[in-house]
């Protein structure tokens, strides 16, 4: 059971990477065209698409970078704890007990 939670976790984020990546790849190859005016109001549809795409980018990029820090910030706090806790001892009750027959 964990392993198909952990296999569809992996397909979701593939899924993510690679529609991000398509994205890019659309915009860099559509950046660069001739208009057509055959949109409405005599509008380029190709604009309205790339803009469309570039402001769902730029969101995604936002979103990631703050994803990024707080998953850094946690991974270092984890780093400090575990860290610290190695060195620190714990005594319990049958810690001591052990101590005291020894």
């Amino acid at each position: 059971m964990q392993f198909v939670k952990k296999l569809a976790v992996l397909a979701i984020c593939a899924f993510f990477i690679s529609g991000t990546l398509l994205s890019v790849v659309f915009v860099s190859s559509y950046s660069i065209h001739e208009h057509d005016k055959n949109g409405p109001d005599n509008s380029c549809v190709y604009c309205a698409f790339l803009s469309e795409v570039e402001n769902l980018l730029k969101h995604l990029s936002t979103a990631l970078v703050g994803a990024a820090i707080v998953f850094g910030a946690l991974s270092t706090i984890r780093f400090v704890y575990i860290s610290a806790c190695s060195y620190t001892v714990f005594y319990t009750l049958v810690r001591l007990k052990v101590r005291l027959n020894n």
